[in-house]
């Protein structure tokens, strides 16, 4: 949570002492919480299934880097999905 301070002003009320009193408001701005995640959760059966079926086994050899950012690419997503099929969070769960 964050504070946010607005219509800062010194108050024309009457206080019991040599100062004024200072009037303000404080908003609150809620954010959301980043969803943590317990891999021990995970269905590793699925996962390993998941990325069987995605997984381009190809036989070419890489012969540029554009070639191997592609590849690398490739496997972050797949592996990436794999994960996310088969694993609930509980922002998942209804």
């Amino acid at each position: 949570m964050l504070a946010k301070v607005s219509n800062w002003h010194v108050s024309n009320e009457i206080s019991m002492s040599d100062n004024q009193h200072i009037r303000l408001d404080i908003g609150v701005i809620v954010g959301t919480c980043p969803v943590t995640s317990n891999p021990t959760k995970s269905n590793w059966e699925h996962f390993t299934f998941e990325l069987e079926q995605n997984v381009n086994y190809s036989n070419f050899s890489i012969r540029s880097i554009e070639e191997l950012e592609y590849e690398a690419t490739d496997v972050h997503n797949n592996i990436e999905n794999a994960f996310k099929k088969s694993y609930k969070s509980r922002r998942d769960v209804p």
